[in-house]
């Protein structure tokens, strides 16, 4: 099944041929891996055609290598965030945001930090900084479910 194959149908009530695993990896991640720093121009990712399909390329064939499926990420609207056995901890001090998610084989933390100039969070800290948290990553995710919230 296609990444979008499998979302559908575990959205439509069906089953899928495997839980579908869709990891947020931060243009920051990826500007951290060697292999990708040649995408990066002036500290920023560079922009054109060539670049921008490379990097692409780069980033889906990322996602295959660690079993992942690549896809936008986010929580539709209208429904809520449900997990049984992850805390997460969301706490805020002086211009930072951070989020810590509690599971039994291990637990993940970003810090974001409101900018006053820019008027948005910008990352402190990344959620996954090293291969090993991809476990992690992936038991939150098999662990989270959604439910209507119409309220």
């Amino acid at each position: 099944m296609t990444p979008r194959q499998k979302v559908l149908t575990v959205l439509r009530g069906g089953r899928a041929d495997r839980v579908p695993w869709i990891p947020l990896c931060s243009g920051r991640f990826f500007s951290s891996l060697p292999e990708y720093r040649k995408f990066i121009v002036d500290g920023r990712e560079a922009v054109g055609q060539e670049y921008t399909y490379d990097a692409l390329r780069f980033r889906v064939e990322f996602y295959r290598e660690i079993g992942a499926d690549y896809m936008e990420w986010g929580t539709p609207s209208g429904y809520r965030v449900v997990r049984s056995k992850v805390e997460v901890e969301r706490t805020e001090e002086d211009g930072e945001v951070r989020t810590e998610y509690r599971t039994p084989i291990g637990s993940l933390t970003s810090v974001w930090v409101y900018s006053e100039e820019g008027h948005t969070y910008f990352p402190k800290k990344d959620l996954l900084e090293r291969p090993d948290d991809f476990k992690v990553y992936e038991y939150i995710v098999e662990d989270t479910a959604y439910e209507p919230d119409y309220e």
